[in-house]
């Protein structure tokens, strides 16, 4: 036990003093916190009032959209919606995914199941990639 004695740091917040083994440091006050305290509220960080780096992924164009602090974030999606969001590509309906051409067969052709006949040249799904399957 007394080879890890010396490892790790204790949390700056003088009610909490726990000894973390991975502690955490303020990139703004460069103090030294617990998991429980190295968020800038949780410690009450005097050189970062006003920021704040929350956001939300837009799940339309995967694009991270930065919560305003004192604004609604229904009203933060909105404006994002209305102003800058486009889709993305593949996503309005616009090229729909590749299926296999056999009769009845649905399944989506993607890379690594999919298969190029070599006598025809057809891309089939792997069940239909035999010769006797796709009427080649």
């Amino acid at each position: 036990m007394a080879v890890l004695s010396d490892a790790g740091e204790h949390c700056s917040i003088p009610e909490c003093r726990q000894r973390d083994f991975l502690p955490f440091t303020c990139d703004q006050c460069r103090q030294v916190f617990c998991l429980n305290h190295f968020r800038y509220a949780a410690h009450n960080c005097a050189k970062a009032v006003g920021l704040d780096n929350r956001v939300l992924v837009c799940p339309l164009c995967d694009k991270g959209v930065r919560l305003v602090p004192s604004e609604d974030p229904n009203l933060t999606w909105d404006r994002h919606v209305r102003d800058g969001c486009s889709p993305k590509a593949g996503q309005e309906g616009g090229a729909k995914k590749a299926r296999c051409p056999v009769a009845g067969c649905k399944e989506v052709l993607s890379s690594s199941g999919s298969v190029s006949c070599g006598r025809c040249g057809l891309r089939t799904c792997l069940r239909h990639r035999f010769e006797e399957d796709h009427n080649c």
